[in-house]
């Protein structure tokens, strides 16, 4: 039983991570569309 949680809990904390690094990436890109002058954004 104890081998068996150790086995699991790296691809917890690999999951944890991925969706942390996810969440990162997304606020960053909000971030980043937020930061860019209105000016370019209206040529669509």
């Amino acid at each position: 039983m104890n081998t068996n949680n150790i086995d699991h809990q790296p691809q917890w904390n690999e999951l944890l991570s991925h969706l942390e690094l996810q969440q990162i990436r997304e606020e960053n890109k909000w971030n980043h569309i937020q930061q860019q002058p209105k000016k370019k954004r209206r040529c669509c």
